[in-house]
């Protein structure tokens, strides 16, 4: 749990969040099933069910801030768990869901290997 999660139960967030939400924005799981694309991490690990993994707020890597810039946290088409409400697809998209979607743009690695993050 983040102070970002105990500002927005509270209602002392000073984003607009679009509810209802679920909070958790720093995850950590396991690898359940997996989509259409691809089944490697950022660092182009391969990915396998049972697979525990950490990931987070996702960047698209060809806007200006995240080419010119280089900062990926400014970018232009993130996609932020937390801030996202769960009544529209994908829906799961926050930590404390007993099962959480992972976006396909994410910054993810496999634990017990060589992770580095980008």
């Amino acid at each position: 749990m983040c102070g970002t999660d105990v500002h927005l139960s509270r209602g002392a967030l000073a984003l607009k969040v679009d509810l209802p939400v679920i909070v958790g924005h720093e995850m950590v799981g396991r690898i359940v099933a997996f989509g259409p694309g691809s089944r490697r991490d950022s660092i182009g690990q391969d990915l396998r069910e049972g697979n525990r993994i950490t990931w987070t707020h996702t960047s698209c890597g060809s806007c200006f801030f995240c080419t010119a810039v280089r900062e990926p946290t400014l970018c232009e088409n993130s996609r932020k768990y937390l801030y996202e409400c769960m009544e529209v697809f994908p829906y799961l998209l926050d930590g404390f869901a007993e099962y959480s979607y992972v976006m396909p743009i994410l910054v993810a690695c496999v634990f017990l290997t060589t992770c580095q993050m980008i």
